[in-house]
This record gives C-alpha cells, sequence and structure tokens, in this order.
C-alpha cells in the first residue's frame, strides 16, 4: 500500500520542531509512503528533506465569498486542494493522508487497522467535538480511494454545537462518510490542545498560531480555564524535550 502524505507549513519559528516530529513518527509509524510538503515563500525551505511540492506567496489569504458574505482563508486551504489533485492525478499512490504540520501517526500499524475499521467509510478524520465541531477536520485526513471526489473548499455556511457560524476549510466535506477519529486521551491536560484521536494520530492544534480555537473565543472554558496561551505553550515545551513520553502519558501508557 503507498501512502501520499502532504503537509502544509507556514512561515512559524516551531517549523523545524514540527517537522523533525512529524518525520520522525511517520517514519516509526508506517511503511511505504512519500512526503511532501507546501509551504508559503517566506518558510524556510531548507529544514525540508520531503519534497516541496509548491511554494504559495508570502502572506498568501484567499477570499471566498458565499452566500453574500465574505471570509479569508489561508494557504492551508489551497494547500489540501493541491495534495487532493496530486493524489488525484498519480495513481501510483493508493491512499492520501493530509497532516496539519502539528499532527502525526502515533501507532505502529496505523494505516492497516484505520482501513479495516473503516468498512465503507471514504475517508476518516478527526471530528472535534471538543471543539464543537461535526465535520471531518482536515488535521488528519485520510482518503482510503480516489471515488469519493472531495474538496477542501467550502461551499455553505454550517453553524456548530453552540451556534456559531462559520466557514472553513473542509465544512463541505459530507460527514455520513466519514469514520471518525474522535478524541481518546486518558489524559487531558487541556480539553483542546495536546489531542488524541482514535489512539492513531495526535495533534497538538493551534501549534504555528494564537492558541485561539471557535470554543476558546466564545469563552466556553472561561470559568475553570483562562490562560490558554501559558498552558499551550508548556505543552509545546513538554512535547518538544520528551515527545515518546508526553504522548505516551496522554494515551494512558505505563511504562
Amino acid at each position: 500500500m503507498k501512502l501520499l502524505v502532504g503537509s502544509v507549513y507556514c512561515n512559524s519559528p516551531r517549523n523545524a520542531v514540527w517537522y523533525k516530529l512529524q518525520m520522525q513518527f511517520l517514519k516509526e509509524t508506517t511503511d511505504d509512503f512519500d512526503h511532501f510538503v507546501i509551504i508559503t515563500q517566506d518558510t524556510d525551505y531548507n529544514i525540508f528533506d520531503s519534497r516541496i511540492l509548491k511554494v504559495l506567496p508570502k502572506g498568501w489569504y484567499k477570499s471566498l465569498h458565499c452566500h453574500g458574505q465574505e471570509e479569508k482563508f489561508t494557504a492551508h486551504l489551497d494547500g489540501c486542494n493541491e495534495f487532493l489533485q496530486y493524489y488525484y492525478n498519480h495513481p501510483e499512490y493508493d491512499h492520501l493522508l493530509i497532516l496539519d504540520s502539528d499532527c502525526w501517526p502515533i501507532r505502529e500499524g496505523w494505516q492497516e487497522l484505520l482501513i479495516k475499521k473503516m468498512e465503507h467509510s471514504q475517508y476518516a478524520a478527526p471530528i472535534r467535538m471538543e471543539n464543537f465541531d461535526m465535520y471531518p477536520h482536515p488535521s488528519a485526513f485520510f482518503l482510503r480511494d480516489r471515488n469519493c471526489g472531495v474538496s477542501f473548499t467550502p461551499d455553505k455556511w454550517i453553524k456548530n454545537m453552540i451556534g456559531q457560524r462559520f466557514l472553513d476549510t473542509g465544512t463541505s466535506i459530507d460527514p455520513q462518510w466519514c469514520y471518525p477519529l474522535m478524541r481518546s486521551n486518558a489524559h487531558n491536560p487541556h480539553p483542546i490542545f495536546a489531542g488524541v484521536y482514535n489512539d492513531m494520530f495526535y495533534h497538538h492544534c493551534c501549534g504555528s498560531r494564537q492558541a485561539v480555537t471557535r470554543a476558546i473565543t466564545k469563552g466556553y472554558f472561561d470559568h475553570h480555564i483562562s490562560n490558554h496561551e501559558a498552558i499551550e505553550e508548556k505543552l509545546y515545551d513538554q512535547l518538544r524535550d520528551n515527545p515518546k513520553g508526553f504522548i505516551e502519558n496522554l494515551r494512558g501508557i505505563i511504562a
């Protein structure tokens, strides 16, 4: 099973750490894969051993108009669609995995296990209900074959579980054909950050941008958590210094 893996990297001082960890865990858990990156022009390309599929302009933003309203998107949207098209045009790859820069598989044999569990599902992705979202999130999007015709470009405004109306990368993808990768942390140091999904993937969340999500912006956690950015920074330091031990603790693995 030849796997195409793609990640979008925008300019961030953490890129070298994310890339190192992403490649380390991919090599330890995944057989027969090629890894490609799409970067923005202001990203240091020297840190990548992977093939650079495309370079997008510095400060790249794309405006989408939907139902008379406009929303701006970063390079991540076009990057995800570029990986889709590359996969569709290269039949040597059996499957596609799109990863956020701060996301990677953590379990040996995850691909075989995931395909077995998917049964009739066409794709698998985190359903981040901890962020009140109900759509397949592209932080770890696994596409089993080329017959599903998905696009990451949103075509309608949706609402999350607490009534926020928004557009986001992947919100147009039908969740009924998705095998859900639900948060499975045995230990949760924060309700949003440092997530383990179906004991197969780690996603740090907000690893290369401000530590803000829709649930945080809404103030849902404010009555018991207020220092989100400080917590995220501490979790990042712990992950960087002892990645395997940190993730095993989240998974509930006792040495």
